[in-house]
């Protein structure tokens, strides 16, 4: 049994609130690793030094040509985070806050969305991260401009956006997460199936092993059973 006070006292609660759920479904045993914790922690400090970044580093757009992607992402994020939680699935939650953690990343290195734009994704952001990470989630409210707490905000909306060109999907082995394929949201199973065979990665894994059968689930995963 692991004590969860020596991780809150070296790493804080919410590296090991976040670590809990985003291991396993409620329902399944939990895990503890080393690397999952540290992964946690620099999870929640990416997160922390992206805000700076926008809020009180030197950040100026070369242009806003991608915020329309960033709008389509948070609505996409709202929508999902919102449906898994309802249905208990934390894990899922997680997942799709990494995701939009990335999209926050990447238009940040490219400098491709205004300043105001960012501050207003961050504020959505930092609302979703409370039922998860409640400290990093008012400090981030706090440093974006607010004297309110995050708390207290209203659970946001998605805005009726077009639905998402470009989806992750996860190629698993057996169940267990291998890599992860951006693809188009329409893909279907006879076109993702040639790409996913022609992952080194995967070719290795599977080697001479007979395949069972596949399982493709859209904008989701795509298995081989071994």
């Amino acid at each position: 049994v692991i004590d969860p006070t020596d991780i809150i006292n070296n790493y804080g609660a919410d590296t090991a609130r976040w670590f809990m759920l985003s291991d396993s479904p409620p329902d399944r045993d939990l895990e503890w690793t080393d690397s999952g914790i540290s992964g946690s922690h620099k999870y929640i400090n990416k997160v922390w030094n992206l805000m700076q970044e926008v809020v009180v580093g030197e950040y100026k757009e070369m242009n806003s040509s991608e915020e329309g992607v960033l709008k389509d992402k948070i609505n996409y994020t709202i929508e999902n985070v919102t449906k898994n939680i309802e249905n208990f699935h934390f894990n899922k939650s997680v997942a799709n806050l990494y995701e939009l953690v990335n999209t926050f990343q990447k238009v940040i290195l490219q400098k491709t969305v205004t300043k105001k734009y960012l501050i207003e994704g961050f504020k959505t952001f930092s609302i979703l991260l409370q039922p998860f990470t409640p400290h990093l989630s008012e400090e981030m409210w706090k440093g974006l401009g607010s004297n309110t707490l995050a708390v207290n905000q209203p659970w946001p909306k998605p805005d009726k956006t077009k639905e998402l060109e470009s989806c992750n999907i996860a190629v698993q082995i057996n169940g267990k997460t291998k890599q992860i394929l951006g693809v188009k949201c329409d893909i279907k199973k006879d076109e993702i199936e040639p790409m996913v065979y022609e992952i080194n990665k995967i070719k290795k894994i599977i080697g001479d092993k007979k395949i069972k059968r596949t399982i493709f689930v859209p904008k989701k995963i795509f298995n081989i059973v071994l």
